[in-house]
């Protein structure tokens, strides 16, 4: 589900932040009509978000770094 799959990205960001680079799971969209999941992360390097996707046994198929966002409430 969705939730396992945060949950294991959240597990592997905090274990690599443990080594002292931080790196955390930001915001997580679902399509599930696509089946796709995209995450947003905060991380010194692009290397560390693919470290913390393998770590949690999900490798990710496409990554781009500097992505604005804007959320309007």
């Amino acid at each position: 589900t969705v939730d396992d799959i945060v949950a294991r990205l959240d597990t592997a960001a905090t274990t690599l932040s443990g080594d002292g680079d931080p790196v955390r799971l930001l915001v997580t969209l679902a399509v599930p009509s696509d089946e796709v999941l995209y995450g947003v992360f905060g991380a010194p390097s692009p290397d560390m978000v693919t470290a913390a996707c393998r770590l949690a046994g999900l490798p990710h198929q496409r990554l781009t770094a500097d992505v604005g966002t804007r959320i309007r409430g």
